[in-house]
């Protein structure tokens, strides 16, 4: 029956032939390589989405813990601002108290210096010395002024201690 076909076309069937089992071999290995690249593909996709979820839980719980820490710090300025309030208030009535003593101090010298201007006309006084008066006005002014200026720099000491004071507890608040 081979007889019956040609010989080149009896070789074109065999090449076909061939040509048909190659395809079909290499089909079968590309299909069996497609099959492993896919399983491949999917567990690098499988841990590739499980290294994202950790990674989207550490970047939450960082978030969280930062939200945490800003609350903390913000608190603690909370309470170092109230602090800084209770001690400028605390030297606001100290600096008042100390205001109210200065007058009665000031009273007191004025009641002074008019009881030794009226004793001033004493005999004993030498003829060229100057009037008492006029010696413990010049004090008294130079008393007055300075208490003034001491209530002055004690106020602004007051509050650049404070300051200083709410600034390191500040800090101490950051650091910690």
């Amino acid at each position: 029956m081979l007889d019956l076909v040609p010989a080149p076309y009896r070789w074109a069937a065999l090449a076909l032939a061939a040509a048909i089992l190659a395809g079909g071999s290499y089909r079968a290995g590309v299909s069996r390589e497609h099959d492993r690249g896919t399983a491949a593909l999917a567990q690098l996709q499988s841990r590739w989405d499980a290294a994202d979820a950790e990674a989207g839980r550490t970047a939450l719980a960082e978030t969280q813990q930062n939200a945490r820490e800003t609350q903390r710090r913000l608190d603690r300025q909370k309470e170092n601002d109230d602090a800084q309030a209770a001690q400028l208030a605390r030297a606001a009535r100290d600096l008042a108290d100390s205001r109210i003593s200065g007058q009665r101090l000031h009273q007191q010298s004025a009641a002074l210096r008019a009881a030794i201007r009226g004793a001033a006309g004493d005999p004993t006084a030498g003829p060229g010395s100057a009037p008492a008066g006029d010696a413990l006005d010049l004090f008294a002014d130079l008393f007055s002024r300075a208490d003034g200026r001491a209530g002055e720099l004690a106020e602004a000491l007051d509050r650049s201690h404070a300051a200083g004071l709410r600034c390191a507890a500040d800090y101490d608040a950051l650091t910690r």
